[in-house]
């Protein structure tokens, strides 16, 4: 019976906490507030998140900084879209102890999700453990049904982000406009427009990622100079860190036959070569040496890229092509990091190009990845 009442949408906020929160004493709001963190803890139900997510968002302005505290320690259980752009707030917000409330939110919510990380490192054992005890192919039909599953999440959230940042970069455009008549210094103004310029940069990265992972349309296969290919990846990682003080030198051996040709959708595969060389470039600390090399065997073409960077942990390994995995993610210099581009990677050369993508890594040593593709491929699906 509760399971009823709760599918029928009857799980909410209790009228007398929503009064309590819009109350006049700032004491009644705040334990109001530390009120409602509980509820959020007990309740993750859509319908109490939509409504807790507006109360949060508002009293992450109130003007008693011991409210936007409450609101800080409240927001570590929420499960919600919001979530983002209110701890943005309180990050920023002018009183200490507010701020430290919600890098401490932000810091279990880090640890939730490295627990996470763990559950899927046993997902992926059981899986292996089906590959083992069973078949290859139910073990790779299990792996099919969660990334599709994914994919269908995947471009429906992208679409959503997409959306709201058109409004969102339109509004900025509005707003640049209608400052330079007021009293306003541009000083004060500008640095502000162009951080939510950057962070807009970081939301097209995370959308863009997405959608490309969700991409289920067929591809288009070409006689493709692998040379070429490899080039094209390497100008637009080059491109990328050309303007970053922190770039490392890296030193480049490339050994591909300038005659080696294959059949593949160059549309999508110079970006899956990218997303593995950057993954490279970012292992490096100062300086490192990147090797790309490529041979035939039989009627596959193998391809090898491997660099002397800090390498990965077996536990990471596991992990590396499953969506929004990544060690990079919110380190400094690494905003555009999504924890997407190896998982993009291995879905172009598996999916697309009916290939297989390995890592073999050791831990502050260096890392190889092998890409083998079929140098024949009529259309995608058959050979």
């Amino acid at each position: 019976m509760v399971t009823e009442r709760r599918e029928s949408g009857a799980s909410t906020i209790p009228d007398q906490v929503t009064a309590d929160l819009g109350s006049e004493s700032w004491a009644v709001r705040k334990e109001a507030m530390q009120t409602l963190g509980g509820i959020l803890l007990k309740d993750s139900m859509p319908a109490v998140a939509d409504a807790a997510a507006q109360h949060l968002d508002r009293l992450a302005g109130d003007e008693k900084w011991e409210v936007r505290n409450a609101v800080a320690a409240a927001l570590q259980h929420l499960l919600h879209r919001d979530f983002d752009r209110i701890i943005a707030k309180l990050i920023e917000d002018p009183n200490g102890f507010v701020r430290r409330s919600a890098a401490q939110t932000l810091q279990r919510r880090r640890q939730v999700a490295e627990h996470a990380g763990s559950e899927l490192e046993g997902l992926l054992r059981e899986v292996n453990h089906l590959r083992s005890r069973y078949s290859h192919e139910l073990a790779d039909k299990a792996l099919r049904i969660g990334r599709t599953y994914y994919q269908v999440m995947a471009a429906g959230t992208a679409h959503d982000i997409l959306n709201v940042l058109t409004a969102l970069k339109q509004s900025l455009r509005s707003l640049e406009k209608l400052l330079p008549p007021r009293t306003s210094a541009k000083r004060k103004w500008e640095p502000l427009i162009e951080n939510a310029r950057r962070r807009c940069t970081i939301i097209e990265h995370i959308a863009g990622d997405l959608k490309t992972f969700a991409d289920r349309t067929p591809s288009e296969f070409h006689r493709e100079n692998v040379l070429e290919m490899v080039k094209e990846a390497l100008s637009i990682i080059e491109d990328r860190f050309r303007n970053d003080p922190t770039a490392p030198k890296v030193k480049k051996e490339i050994v591909v036959d300038d005659r080696l040709t294959i059949d593949a959708p160059r549309v999508r595969l110079v970006p899956a070569l990218t997303n593995v060389i950057k993954n490279s470039y970012e292992s490096f600390s100062k300086r490192g040496v990147l090797a790309i090399t490529a041979r035939v065997n039989e009627k596959d073409l193998v391809l090898d890229i491997t660099d002397n960077g800090c390498g990965m942990a077996d536990e990471v390994r596991m992990t590396a092509f499953m969506p929004g995995t990544s060690t990079k993610k919110g380190k400094p210099g690494r905003t555009d990091n999504t924890g997407m581009g190896l998982a993009i990677a291995s879905e172009v050369i598996k999916e697309k190009c009916g290939g297989d993508i390995r890592i073999d890594s050791t831990e502050g040593r260096g890392t190889r990845v092998t890409i083998i593709m079929p140098i024949t491929r009529r259309a995608e699906g058959g050979e």
